[in-house]
């Protein structure tokens, strides 16, 4: 097996996320984890719904769900609410992030316990 890739330094536009770079297993801090991860990410993500937020919210909504995800014990999924600003949705909202292991319905069981709580 090769060794794993040197990590490099974060781009210049997210020197704030230094702490948070500096956390992540080095393998992740690897340009090509980074685009890979930047890639997946946002694979299935509307373009209109991409195109409405700023780079900086983009980049927070990914920094809080690998945050919870570096954090989910192995089997176990994770799921939070999380405050507006620290998912880059903004101070009026609230973002529920989930991290499973692939889970058949998962998304739809949760979109329709949500809808019933309202």
């Amino acid at each position: 097996m090769p060794p794993p890739p040197v990590p490099t330094e974060p781009p210049p536009s997210t020197a704030a996320a230094d702490a948070w770079w500096r956390s992540l297993p080095a393998p992740l801090r690897s340009p090509t984890a980074a685009e890979r991860l930047r890639a997946d990410y946002f694979a299935s993500s509307a373009s209109s719904d991409l195109a409405d937020r700023s780079p900086g919210d983009l980049a927070a909504a990914m920094v809080s769900h690998l945050t919870a995800g570096i954090r989910r014990p192995p089997g176990e999924a994770v799921i939070r609410a999380v405050d507006g600003p620290v998912s880059g949705t903004g101070e009026q909202s609230t973002t529920v992030e989930v991290v499973a292991e692939d889970m058949p319905f998962l998304v739809e069981s949760l979109t329709s316990a949500l809808t019933r709580l309202g």
